[in-house]
């Protein structure tokens, strides 16, 4: 098991290559995943958005967008570190 602590109320612990996210200890079932996909080439129109959620719309405007047959794996350890990178921020 690895664990990180945000603050005294937000922490997440890797157990079982699940990561679980604690709020004022309490489980928090929220963010499961998202994954963008963006091109080098088209990285640059993306710059100026200031939310996820902006950015997430904006792809789905573009050519990079697929969203049938796309399947994405991220190992449990780095998807976990991704949420704890987030959550500090």
């Amino acid at each position: 098991m690895i664990e990180f602590k945000v603050n005294e109320y937000i922490s997440l612990k890797l157990e079982n290559n699940t990561t679980y996210i604690s709020v004022n200890n309490k489980y928090f079932e929220q963010c499961i995943s998202l994954v963008l996909n963006i091109s080098i080439e088209n990285i640059q129109k993306f710059d100026n958005l200031d939310s996820i959620d902006e950015v997430a719309d904006n792809l789905r405007n573009t050519y990079d967008y697929q969203e049938e047959n796309t399947n994405y794996s991220i190992d449990p350890e780095t998807e976990f570190w991704g949420r704890c990178s987030i959550l500090q921020v």
